[in-house]
């Protein structure tokens, strides 16, 4: 009973390395349960009784394989016929018409692989079973192809099975390279968001940047409106020198000579006027002033540093209110559906009220009542019916129905089977009744219980998801916390920058008072030097009548200058308030730098995201054609199967077309020699 070329053959169809015995096994019990035993004679193999029992112990027989083909069962070399198990009381009891005997014995099988034979097996008078034996379909039979194509036919199955195994794996990574290309999109969606923020900002510092510059400009319009002034009060006084006073010395050149006197005695009031000048320009120390405008230049300046630097943590603090103000917006949105879940009209008050209605309906006394209502039980339907079924049963079997002497154990007295039979079925018949009727019952019962089940799991569901919906709140309100928080440090640190802005702005101030208390000085210095000249004027008047038209003429000179030097010091006022407003444009000019140089940075910080969004970009791509390749091995796998499946349908279809080509090619043989015989017997 070899397999061996059996086993090469199927290595040689699918490929395998070793052919599996079991499905060897499982082709041989196919090719034996698909031919009639009476094909099968020559795979016969009889019991051994000291190995398999058939004599006085034990007496019944247990095959070796289990089958329930049957050839022959003999017991001291009589054939016995086979009768159901249900029929082994009345083959061993003597009254009965069906009692097995020691020329016609009767055998039943049992569970175990038993053949239980009767009258009992003895030592002297033994019971032998003779049974196909499908270890014979071998190397050597003419169902050898049978075998072969039934045993390639699973192992084809079993290789599709295995690509099944390969498809999932491979789906599985097609799905885990999915996700992880989700995972990294909300990554570039993030780099984005920044990107987009940071250009925002950018956009921001520009537009400030621009703001100063605009200041810049208006400094710079009111300086050159300075310059300009400035310019026509120089050019007056240049026309007054070329002209009038260039006449007026000519007429004063004429009377020198006789105001030579008066001159002398003015000269020393002239030097005197000359001492308290220089004693005014000593007290107009250009450099001290200088030093203290530079001083308030240096505070202004640091207090507009500061004012950017508040300004920064201003805009953070109104950044972060706005942030806590939308995880507020959120928390109430949550909440809202919260107050949505619990409400008298929400999702679980209907879901109670639902498990309330089919709870009710077990106590109700109206249908689908199951508890509540005694007519269930006595005389409505549900059990009612169940228990009026089995009191049929019950009744036909001892209960004198449908009288005493055609009940079940009359016709048992008097061995009539056949109205027995039809008495049990009718019984059966009851009890089947009583089974549907109580399946029913049960399955109302289990539909209320998966009713109320079936809510309560959505209350607690909901109730769940409540609870989470709460914590999603708190998570919202205390990072809105956190935010505010945030806020007031900045509105802290705004407030420290103004502090030292109102220090800066102080010390300025002092400085100005400094170059005020100066110039006051310089003007009282100036006022006695005037005062000199007025003396020198008036020695000059009293000089001589003949000095009174140099003096004219000297007033007019004087006058004259007086009125240049007037225009020269308006003229420096305007450019000193230009050089101001010079000033300020260049404190405007850095500031502008300042946001301008930020927006670099936010520019910079953008174009990081953007080369980080990218590479996570370029990730996705890299996930995309792994998962492609991943679906290529999926369809690879895929068309396997389909063949494997295929070849599989095919040698299955094959070994039962061998095997029906060898029940009809035997079964015309069979009649060609019952055919022979009988016309043998009728010449």
């Amino acid at each position: 009973m070899a397999t061996t070329n059996i086993e090469l053959d199927i290595e040689n169809i699918t490929g395998v390395a070793d052919a599996d015995d079991q499905f060897i096994k499982t082709a041989q019990k196919f090719v034996v349960s698909s031919i009639p035993k009476d094909l099968m004679l020559w795979a016969g193999t009889t019991t051994a009784v000291g190995s398999h029992g058939g004599d006085s112990s034990p007496t019944a027989v247990t095959l070796p394989q289990p089958t329930d083909n049957i050839i022959d069962v003999q017991r001291n070399g009589f054939s016995a016929e086979q009768v159901p198990e249900s029929m082994q009381g009345f083959i061993a009891n003597s009254s009965s018409l069906h009692l097995a005997t020691e020329t016609f014995p009767k055998y039943y099988m049992q569970a175990g692989n038993k053949v239980i034979v009767k009258p009992d097996p003895s030592d002297s008078e033994t019971a032998l079973v003779n049974y196909v034996d499908f270890l014979k379909v071998d190397d050597d039979c003419d169902l050898r192809g049978a075998v072969v194509a039934h045993a390639a036919s699973k192992e084809f199955e079993q290789l599709a099975s295995a690509q099944s195994t390969g498809v999932l794996t491979a789906l599985t990574a097609v799905n885990a390279e999915i996700d992880e290309c989700l995972s990294i999109a909300d990554n570039v969606h993030t780099e984005i968001a920044l990107i987009n923020s940071s250009t925002d900002s950018a956009l921001t510092e520009i537009g400030l940047a621009n703001a100063e510059v605009d200041k810049m400009a208006t400094e710079v319009g009111l300086d050159n409106a300075e310059v300009d002034l400035a310019k026509t009060e120089l050019a007056e006084a240049a026309t007054l020198v070329d002209s009038n006073i260039d006449t007026a010395t000519a007429a004063i050149a004429t009377a020198a000579g006789r105001v030579n006197t008066a001159v002398a005695l003015a000269n020393a009031q002239f030097d005197a006027a000359v001492l308290e000048a220089a004693q005014a320009e000593g007290e107009a120390d250009d450099g001290a002033i200088a030093t203290a405008l530079g001083l308030i230049n240096t505070q202004v300046d640091s207090a507009v540093s500061i004012a950017s630097n508040m300004h920064t943590y201003l805009g953070n603090a109104n950044t972060r209110i706005g942030t806590a103000k939308g995880e507020i917006d959120i928390a109430k949105t949550e909440a809202a559906e919260i107050a949505t879940q619990t409400d008298n009209s929400g999702d679980i008050n209907t879901a109670l009220a639902a498990i309330n209605t089919a709870l009710d309906n077990f106590r109700g006394t109206s249908d689908p009542a199951l508890f509540g209502d005694e007519d269930t039980y006595l005389s409505g339907t549900g059990i009612t019916r169940v228990k009026a079924a089995l009191d049929k049963a019950i009744a036909l079997l001892d209960g004198n129905a449908p009288s005493s002497a055609t009940d079940a154990d009359a016709w048992i007295v008097d061995e009539d089977i056949e109205m027995l039979s039809g008495l049990l079925n009718t019984s059966q018949t009851q009890v089947q009744i009583a089974n549907a009727q109580l399946a029913e019952w049960n399955a109302a019962v289990q539909t209320l219980q998966t009713e109320a089940n079936g809510f309560a799991n959505e209350v607690s569901a909901r109730v769940g998801f409540t609870g989470a919906k709460s914590q999603a709140v708190q998570s919202y309100i205390s990072t809105a916390n956190a935010y505010l928080a945030e806020v007031q440090q900045d509105i802290a640190l705004a407030a420290g920058y103004a502090n030292a802005i109102g220090a800066y702005i102080n010390a300025a101030q002092g400085y100005a008072a400094e170059v005020q208390a100066y110039q006051v000085s310089t003007q009282i210095f100036a006022g006695t030097s005037q005062n000199r000249i007025n003396a020198g004027n008036a020695f000059i008047a009293e000089a001589t009548a003949s000095g009174q038209e140099a003096q004219v003429y000297a007033s007019e000179v004087q006058s004259r200058i007086a009125q240049v030097q007037s225009q020269v010091g308006v003229a420096q006022g305007y450019i000193a308030s230009g050089a101001g407003y010079s000033r300020v444009a260049d404190g405007y000019a850095k500031i502008a730098q300042g946001y301008l140089g930020t927006a670099g940075s936010y520019l910079q910080a953008a174009q990081g995201y953007s080369a980080s969004a990218q590479a996570y970009s370029n990730e996705i791509q890299t996930k995309v054609n792994i998962a492609q390749g991943y679906s290529t091995e999926v369809q690879s796998r895929l068309a396997h199967k389909s063949a494997h499946s295929q070849s599989a349908d095919r040698y299955y279809r094959m070994a039962q077309q061998e095997v029906a080509a060898y029940v009809q090619n035997n079964s015309k043989m069979i009649n060609r020699t019952l055919m022979a015989q009988a016309q043998q017997q009728a010449g």
